[in-house]
C-alpha cells in the first residue's frame, strides 16, 4: 500500500453495518461513511476515492441505480456490494455481481472483509481524482 491511505467511501442506511465496516477498515484506510446515496454521490463528485462499498439494501434509493450511476460517471471505480440476502439465485445479486468487483454476504468477519478490500484495491487500482468521468457536469478539485 502507498504511504497515503487509500480513501474508501461506504454507504449503508444501517448504522450498525457502517460501524462494523468502519471497524474492519480502520487499520490502514481512510474511511468516509454515508447513510444516504445522495450524500455519497455529492462526495464522489468532489473528492478522491479509491473504492466504494455499497449496501444492496439502501432504503433511500434503488441500490442498482446507484451502482449504474457510479459505473457510468466513474468507470473503473471498484465497487464492493454488501448484502444480507442469502439466496444465490436472487436476480438482483446476479446484476450486482456483474457490476461490482465483489459481493460480500452479511454477516462477515472483519478479517474476511479486510482481505476482500485489500485484494480489490490491489487488483483494481483507481482514484476518482485522477480519472475522467462520463458526466460533463462533474467537476474535480485537483
Amino acid at each position: 500500500m502507498s504511504q497515503t491511505a487509500k480513501q474508501i467511501a461506504v454507504v449503508d442506511n444501517n448504522t450498525q453495518y457502517l460501524d462494523a465496516i468502519s471497524g474492519a477498515l480502520s487499520n490502514g484506510y481512510s474511511v468516509r461513511l454515508f447513510n444516504s446515496s445522495d450524500s455519497l454521490l455529492d462526495f464522489l463528485a468532489n473528492n478522491d476515492v479509491n473504492l466504494l462499498v455499497l449496501s444492496a439494501g439502501l432504503t433511500d434509493s434503488y441500490s442498482l441505480s446507484v451502482i449504474l450511476d457510479v459505473n457510468h460517471r466513474w468507470p473503473g471505480l471498484p465497487v464492493v456490494v454488501t448484502t444480507g440476502d442469502t439466496d444465490p439465485y436472487n436476480q438482483m445479486l446476479v446484476h450486482y455481481t456483474k457490476l461490482s468487483q465483489a459481493v460480500v454476504r452479511l454477516p462477515f468477519s472483519q478479517a474476511q472483509f479486510q482481505s476482500i478490500i485489500d485484494n480489490t484495491l490491489r487488483e483494481c487500482p483507481y482514484s476518482t481524482g485522477t480519472m475522467s468521468v462520463n458526466d460533463s457536469t462533474h467537476k474535480h478539485d485537483n
